[in-house]
């Protein structure tokens, strides 16, 4: 799995890209969470890692085509 940070309608989001590389999941919108940026969805990760696995497997889940974003920095800030 790639993880990165992206902008998307100027609002800095966290995903993993697809299987087939096209398109970009966004992690907060598939596991139901609102982390503020990826270092704190690593500090709590262990938790959701199972389902986020289960879900780049399946490659259904997808929620932008990466022509439309901008990937930016995986940790814009880090500590």
């Amino acid at each position: 799995m790639k993880f990165i940070t992206f902008l998307e309608n100027a609002e800095e989001k966290i995903g993993i890209i697809s299987k087939d590389s096209e398109k970009v999941i966004d992690i907060n919108k598939v596991l139901g969470c609102d982390f503020y940026d990826m270092t704190e969805f690593i500090w709590n990760s262990e938790e959701h890692m199972e389902k986020l696995i289960d879900i780049y497997e399946k490659n259904e889940r997808s929620h932008y085509n990466i022509e439309n974003i901008v990937i930016i920095s995986p940790i814009p800030r880090p500590a």
